[in-house]
């Protein structure tokens, strides 16, 4: 049996050692989420209300002119609203996963010092020597993180790594706060 790690060892090392990580992400992006699904709702309902107003304005102008214009006319509005409402929300969507992404980042810098902070990484070299060997050099990062190299072989455990992976892992659950 070889000594060199599965490609399948090597994701179930990095996932153990972000699990806590992306676990307190994920309740933190649930929290977040769900306050800026409102207020993007809340928006999206207003500018729809808007729109829907001026619509109906219109549509009374139109009916004097003839009922098909005035449909067209209508339609159209609608249609522009519900577009101008979706871009708001997925606009609102990117904001709060940029936000969270930065908090994140943010929030595991400022643990770098703390015992938490250190376990941490000290959690990641031990992940990343499993991956790679014992001969492996672990180098901290200003991030809290830490990269490994053995030969051509790298494993890159730096803050934004994890915070993508870990919300990349999110998958679905992420997209389920937006729901």
């Amino acid at each position: 049996m070889s000594a060199v790690p599965t490609a399948r060892a090597q994701r179930h090392a990095v996932e153990e050692a972000v699990h806590p990580v992306a676990e307190g992400l994920l309740a933190e992006a649930r929290r977040r989420a769900q306050d800026i699904e409102v207020a993007a709702q809340e928006d999206a309902r207003r500018q729809v209300d808007a729109a829907t107003s001026e619509a109906a304005r219109s549509l009374d102008e139109a009916r004097r002119q003839g009922e098909d214009a005035a449909r067209r006319s209508c339609a159209h509005l609608l249609v522009e609203a519900r577009q101008q409402a979706r871009w708001l929300v997925l606009d609102v969507r990117r904001q709060a996963y940029e936000s969270l992404r930065r908090e994140a980042l943010t929030q595991l810098a400022r643990r770098r010092e703390t015992p938490e902070g250190v376990a941490l990484r000290e959690r990641l070299a031990a992940g990343a020597q499993r991956l790679l060997g014992p001969d492996a050099v672990v180098a901290d990062q200003d991030d809290g993180g830490v990269v490994a190299v053995l030969g051509a072989r790298r494993v890159d455990l730096r803050a934004a790594v994890l915070v993508d992976g870990a919300m990349g892992a999110l998958g679905s659950r992420l997209s389920e706060m937006w729901a």
